[in-house]
């Protein structure tokens, strides 16, 4: 036994003294023994776990190890950096991969030789697979945002199987990312607040193995904008110093530009974007008046992880000018005396600002600013007289913003003088309208037949027509217009009047009788009155007649489409004039009853012409309803011109 350092010493010295001499593969023996030893041993089957996380390497000297062959079909065995087939001499890192997809639970031999031929220095391996990865369920919420890659949480990391998430006929593959798989759900374009059945799959060299998950899910709700200090499309009067946005969620992130437009394009300009709980603030600097801004938001990202919808959130505005007029409350003639003149501007004006360098007026007076509103008097205007307001630039809002251009307007007062001729039987007042302050009058009369009515809408659009051009009617010409005669027919929709007589039966004619025909052929028993002037719109019409004595009265009937003079004084010339202008034929007097195939005793006309000797016409329409305006009032101006 060695009891020390020198005995072992000793001891060597002796063994090596012992083997001089003797021949050189005496001497190798012990070397070549350990090497077939040691290479032995390292060809016993190893146990392995099979690891999803890493590769599943060990140590094994090998020599010639590109020269082995695998026989299992679940699972290779391969040395790290050894191109299959090569010379290299040697290897130490022995690999085991699976070439198939792992099954849980189960173990399987696996073996490698020389050359392929079996038990030349065999390497051999017992592979035993235990839990496969799971996905934790978990880590799929019910609601999940769109803006966020997915991340499974699994149960161990797994670098042999590959995911894939799948949302209806659309799927995207996951990477493993610190241990988790990371499924790339931006890029799916799903949309916010809807349902969805979500799956994740299971693969192995691109081939499915399993379904791993199945769920429904809701995406968040997007972010929207609920309410903003300025409204989208507002034109604002005001001088901002900021705008805020109120938002349906808690943010977490946002950016915003402002930009005003330039020609067709809009140019960023500086602004501070800040946001608190749900209210995004952007902050800037005075802006131009007049000018068109937007204000663009993206990068919304809320608490929860969800967005706006769209990707963009756009508020346009414009910044107003000064005040402009926005409208004014009279027409360019025909303004009653007394009216109040009121301008409206876009905005309020400045409540105390000096007006009298700014507002010039003729014959109407300021009476107050109230608000946007200027008001006028025109109390003791005279009628037909000019009236006009203008407002020059430099007029100021209540925000001290002043106007930049000028404004103007002419008008003139009402012309026209309102008359009563007399009243209906049921007591209805018949009026006239006077132009003009001629000598001679032309009277125009409408609606002798309550049934009648387009002579009645024609008269009436002549009194808007003469009122407007009041100032053409001829210095020795006066027009009075009486658009309706027989008020209480106009009222009831009846040919005759409320004591049932044709009022054109009823003056003092020579064949005036009591009993008449009507168009169509029907006898009225007291149709044309119980005594001519028996009706009180007859009477009156009578009456005024003979006190203006007008050179030519024209009465409007429906529905012949022609003229007929009554052949007293100028009627024929005018009856001409007329058809050649208006394009209605004339039908003289004397074929009356062809034309008409009944009797027209005591009429309006044939009183003219037998008692006061007045030139009338009467003009029979064409419709019942359409005046042909166009048509007829250049023949109506030519009758007084």
């Amino acid at each position: 036994m060695l009891k020390n350092k020198q005995d072992i010493i000793t001891k060597v010295r002796e063994f090596r003294e012992g083997y001089r001499g003797k021949p050189w593969y005496i001497k190798a023996l012990p070397a070549l023994l350990f090497v077939i030893v040691a290479y032995g041993a390292s060809s016993l089957d190893r146990q392995v776990s099979f690891s999803f996380a890493r590769e599943n390497c060990m140590h094994r000297p090998t020599l010639l190890p590109g020269k082995y062959s695998t026989t299992s079909e679940r699972f290779s065995m391969a040395y790290e950096g050894v191109e299959p087939d090569s010379w290299q001499l040697f290897a130490s890192k022995l690999c085991i991969r699976p070439l198939m997809a792992p099954e849980q639970n189960a173990s399987q031999s696996v073996r490698a030789s020389l050359f392929g031929v079996p038990f030349l220095f065999q390497k051999g391996a017992v592979v035993s697979v235990d839990d496969l990865p799971q996905v934790s369920r978990t880590s799929v919420g019910i609601e999940i945002p769109v803006s966020k890659p997915l991340r499974l949480r699994m149960s161990s990391v797994d670098t042999t199987f590959q995911y894939t998430l799948n949302v209806g006929k659309d799927s995207v593959e996951c990477n493993l990312e610190s241990g988790s798989q990371e499924c790339d759900i931006p890029s799916m374009k799903l949309a916010q607040g809807k349902q969805y059945n979500l799956s994740i799959d299971r693969s192995f060299s691109g081939k499915k193995v399993a379904t791993v998950l199945s769920k429904d899910v809701t995406t968040l709700d997007p972010v929207v904008a609920m309410a903003s200090s300025i409204k989208p499309g507002e034109t604002v009067y005001t001088k901002p110093e900021e705008l805020s946005i109120d938002f349906n969620k808690e943010l977490k992130k946002i950016s915003a530009k402002l930009e005003k437009q330039t020609g067709e394009s809009f140019q960023a300009i500086e602004s501070k974007v800040s946001f608190t709980d749900k209210r995004a603030l952007v902050s800037f600097d005075e802006l131009d008046r007049s000018s068109n801004y937007r204000l663009v938001i993206r990068d919304v990202e809320a608490t929860d992880d969800s967005t706006l919808e769209a990707q963009d959130y756009i508020l346009p505005f414009t910044m107003s000018g000064g005040p402009r007029v926005q409208s004014i409350n009279i027409g360019k003639s025909g303004v009653a005396i007394g009216t109040i003149v009121q301008i409206r501007f876009d905005q309020n004006i400045h409540p105390s600002q000096d007006l009298s360098p700014l507002v010039k007026t003729a014959n109407m007076s300021l009476l107050a600013r109230q608000g946007n509103t200027l008001k006028f008097s025109t109390s003791g205007v005279p009628s037909c007289a000019d009236i006009s307001v203008s407002v020059a630039k430099g007029l100021q809002s209540e925000h001290g913003i002043p106007s930049t251009v000028d404004w103007g307007y002419s008008s003139r007062t009402l012309c026209q003088t309102v008359i009563s001729i007399g009243s209906t039987v049921k007591g209805r007042a018949i009026t006239g309208y006077k132009f003009g302050n001629g000598p001679q009058t032309a009277l125009f009369v409408g609606l002798t037949h309550g049934n009648e009515k387009s002579s009645y809408s024609l008269l009436s659009a002549w009194i808007d027509e003469l009122e407007s051009k009041a100032r053409t009617i001829p210095a020795d010409k006066s027009v009075v217009v009486i658009p309706a005669l027989s008020r209480d027919g106009l009222a009831s929709g009846q040919r005759r009047n409320a004591n049932n007589v044709d009022l054109n039966r009823n003056f003092p004619t020579a064949d005036w009788k009591a009993d008449v025909t009507m168009p169509g052929g029907e006898m009225i028993a007291g149709g044309g009155g119980s005594a001519p002037l028996s009706e009180p719109e007859s009477r009156a019409i009578a009456s005024y007649t003979q006190s203006v004595r007008p050179y030519l009265a024209l009465t409007y009937h429906a529905i012949g489409g022609l003229i007929t003079p009554n052949e007293a004084g100028g009627s024929v010339g005018f009856a001409q004039t007329y058809s050649r202008v208006s394009g209605y034929r004339v039908s003289p007097k004397s074929q009356a009853s062809t034309t008409f195939e009944y009797d027209t005793t005591g009429a309006y006309e044939d009183w003219l012409y037998e008692k006061p000797g007045i030139a009338a016409l009467l003009v029979e329409l064409s419709s019942y309803s359409n005046p042909h305006t166009s048509r007829h009032f250049p023949a109506m101006w030519s009758m007084i011109r």
